[in-house]
C-alpha cells in the first residue's frame, strides 16, 4: 500500500541544512566502522598466517641425535701386512712386526686384544707372539687377548698351534685355550718323606693287583701325548694318542686325538699310518669344522706314501665338499696328478 504524499509530508521533518550535516556524518561513521572492521579482520588473518608459518617452521626442525660414545668397527686400529693378512686391535691393543718375509711372518703383540684374518700360505709361517704364547698358523681366523696374568686364544675359522712354556696344543674353529702369560716349567718337587715300610699284602691281594693294572684316563694319556710331543719322543706321543683312540672312541676330543696322531705321524716320515688317521679323523668329524683340514692332510699323506688312488680319493672328496675351500688348488694339483 503506497503512503499518501500528504500524509507522508507532514509526519517527515522539513529539510533543512542541519538535518543534512547530520545524515551526511551518519554515513561517514558508518564508512568508518567497516573500515575499522576490515583492518581489523586483515590484521587478524596475517596473525593467523604468520603462526601457522611459525608452527611450520617448529613442526620442520629436527634436532641431531646425541652422539654415541665410543668407537666403531669402521675405526678400529688396523695392521695391514704385505701378503694380505690383517690385525683388528682394540683401542688397547699394541701389535709390532717382528719379521716379515715370504717365507715367515712374526708378530709380537704387547697388549689388549687382536683378531688375526690371515691368508692361507702353506709355504708361510706365520707367528704370533703374547708373551711366552706362540700361536703358529698357516691360514685362518683367530684372535689373541692378553690378560693381567693369561693370554686367550680363540679359534673362528681353520686350526692354529699353541705352544707356552710346557707344552704345543692343536686348537680348531670354536674351541679357545687360556694360558699363563709367563709360565715356566715348574721346579721339579721335593720327594716325600721316607715313610715307614707298609706291611706287604697277602699274596692273593698281589696277585690281584698285578693282574689288574690301573687304566690312564683320557686326560692323563692326552697330558702324556703333549708331554711327549714337547720333549720332542714322537714315537710316545703316537702311542699315548693310540691309546686314547682306542680307549677312548666317544670322547669328544677322540677326532682333535686322530687329527694330531696324524701329525706327529707325519712328522716323523710314517706317512701311511698318518694318512690313515687323517682319514679317521675325516670320518669321526664328518662335516665338522675339521673334516676339511683332516681330509686335505690325508691327501697329502698317501700322495707322499705312493698310493696315489688314495691321494685322489680324498682329493676328490675335499673338493665335492669344499670347491672352494683353502686347500682347493692343491687338491686339484693331487686329482690332476
Amino acid at each position: 500500500m503506497t503512503p499518501d504524499p500528504k500524509l507522508r509530508a507532514a509526519l517527515e521533518p522539513a529539510w533543512s541544512e542541519l538535518r543534512e550535516q547530520r545524515l551526511l556524518g551518519r554515513i561517514a561513521e558508518g564508512r568508518r566502522q567497516r573500515g575499522h572492521r576490515r583492518r581489523r579482520a586483515l590484521a587478524l588473518a596475517g596473525a593467523m598466517v604468520l603462526a601457522g608459518a611459525t608452527a611450520a617452521v617448529v613442526i620442520g626442525v629436527r634436532h641431531p641425535a646425541p652422539p654415541v660414545a665410543g668407537r666403531s668397527a669402521d675405526s678400529a686400529p688396523r695392521l695391514t701386512l704385505a701378503d694380505g693378512s690383517e690385525a683388528t686391535l682394540t683401542p688397547d691393543g699394541n701389535v709390532q712386526i717382528d719379521e716379515q718375509t715370504a717365507a715367515r711372518v712374526k708378530l709380537r703383540q704387547r697388549s689388549g686384544s687382536a683378531r688375526y684374518v690371515v691368508r692361507h700360505d702353506p709355504a708361510r709361517d706365520f707367528l704370533v707372539s703374547a708373551g711366552d704364547v706362540t700361536v703358529r698358523v698357516r691360514g685362518t681366523i683367530f684372535s689373541v687377548a692378553m690378560r693381567a696374568d693369561t693370554v686367550d686364544v680363540s679359534v673362528e675359522r681353520g686350526r692354529v698351534e699353541v705352544t707356552d712354556a710346557l707344552r704345543t696344543r692343536d686348537l680348531v674353529a670354536g674351541e679357545s685355550l687360556s694360558l699363563p702369560a709367563h709360565g715356566r716349567p715348574a721346579a721339579p718337587a721335593e720327594p716325600p718323606p721316607e715313610s715307614p715300610p707298609a706291611t706287604a699284602p697277602p699274596p692273593a691281594a698281589a696277585s690281584r693287583a698285578r693282574a689288574a693294572p690301573a687304566r690312564p684316563s683320557g686326560s692323563e694319556l692326552l697330558a702324556r701325548a703333549d708331554a711327549a710331543r714337547a720333549a720332542g719322543r714322537s714315537a710316545e706321543a703316537a702311542q699315548a694318542l693310540e691309546a686314547f683312540v682306542a680307549d677312548h672312541p666317544r670322547d669328544p676330543r677322540a677326532a682333535a686325538a686322530l687329527f694330531t696322531l696324524g701329525r706327529v705321524d707325519a712328522a716323523r716320515g710314517q706317512w701311511r699310518p698318518a694318512a690313515d688317521a687323517f682319514d679317521r679323523c675325516a670320518a669321526a668329524r664328518a662335516g665338522g669344522p675339521l673334516a676339511d683340514d683332516a681330509l686335505a692332510e690325508g691327501a697329502q699323506a698317501w700322495h707322499a706314501a705312493g698310493v696315489a688312488d688314495r691321494a685322489r680319493s680324498d682329493a676328490r672328496a675335499y673338493l665335492a665338499a669344499h670347491p672352494a675351500g683353502l686347500h682347493a688348488a692343491a687338491m686339484r694339483r693331487l686329482v690332476d696328478d
